[in-house]
């Protein structure tokens, strides 16, 4: 803690938020990360105990986009998360960005009506021609991010490093024909009721509109 008697600030303050960096020895450079606690608080207090569970570590991903329509997603929390700035990199190429609810932003008329992205849901975009996303940031670990879906249509996002089977990705919301159907950015369907899987694999990168009956939360595997 701070010592009060000195005139500089030599130690955490009450209630002060714990900052963790690391240090790459190999690229000698410094990343901020972000902290996943196991008990105790995230913020300092004299003679209390925090103990530490995880560190979610910067990383950064692409995202190849085909051109035309195309439902993205990304385990990637950016420094910003506006959607303009996420999508500053590709703006000669954007021509719109829709969310579940309809919100759009249309780089052409400087308009933002979606605000910030939260990297629990995917994102319908359409571009002139194939392009790469490219976003930095804080790696979310899939199985620390609980997504909430509502009754109805959802657009999710595919939290996991790598491809993984869809019934398996999705067991954790498999119950009393809960999944109705899932449906990929071209189209391609999983129908449980009828035991068909027509996308096979959920993909980094891609966003997934699922319908369920009622409401449910999705944990995703750890990766591995």
């Amino acid at each position: 803690g701070d010592d009060s008697t000195t005139d500089e600030i030599d130690g955490f303050q009450e209630e002060e938020s714990f900052t963790w960096m690391v240090w790459d020895i190999l690229t000698c450079q410094e990343y901020q990360v972000n902290a996943s606690y196991s008990s105790g608080p995230s913020a300092y207090s004299t003679n209390d105990l925090t103990l530490l569970e995880s560190l979610n570590h910067y990383s950064c991903q692409n995202i190849s986009l085909p051109g035309g329509w195309f439902i993205y997603s990304s385990y990637i929390n950016t420094e910003d998360m506006n959607a303009e700035s996420m999508m500053n990199q590709i703006i000669d190429n954007l021509i719109m960005l829709k969310d579940n609810s309809g919100s759009v932003y249309l780089p052409e008329y400087y308009f933002n009506g979606i605000g910030d992205i939260d990297f629990h849901y995917g994102y319908q975009i359409k571009t002139t021609t194939n392009d790469i996303l490219e976003l930095c940031g804080l790696q979310m670990y899939p199985e620390d991010h609980p997504i909430i879906l509502s009754s109805g249509w959802n657009l999710i996002a595919y939290l996991r490093e790598t491809a993984e089977s869809l019934e398996y990705v999705l067991e954790s919301i498999d119950f009393d024909n809960n999944i109705l159907i899932v449906k990929d950015f071209n189209g391609s369907p999983y129908f449980p009721e009828f035991s068909f899987n027509g996308i096979g694999d959920m993909k980094p990168g891609q966003g997934y509109q699922i319908k369920v009956n009622e409401e449910s939360i999705l944990i995703y595997p750890e990766n591995e």
